[in-house]
């Protein structure tokens, strides 16, 4: 053991680039390594990250609505299914 010898003083200590501690290894998904990794750091730097719903997933939510469709396409199911996408846009924040 004596041949490994190390020098400490050319040693750098070793600082972490994540603000908020310790760390933890996970497994994810590799085909989302990246998004995950993107949405911690936005975190780890304090940005406030709030992940909208598609409008596609919003017309989906307000057309399987039984209340929304439950008359068909009259001109009240019509009024109806438009003031309630309005509602979940304006509940999104968006």
């Amino acid at each position: 053991m004596d041949e490994f010898k190390y020098n400490v003083q050319n040693l750098k200590p070793w600082h972490s680039q994540w603000r908020n501690g310790q760390t933890k290894v996970i497994r994810v998904p590799i085909a989302l390594e990246n998004q995950i990794l993107d949405y911690a750091r936005r975190l780890d730097a304090g940005e406030v990250v709030q992940d909208k719903p598609s409008v596609e997933h919003l017309v989906n939510t307000v057309l399987s609505d039984p209340a929304v469709t439950r008359s068909g396409r009259d001109r009240g199911s019509c009024r109806r299914a438009l003031n309630a996408f309005l509602e979940q846009l304006n509940s999104t924040g968006s």
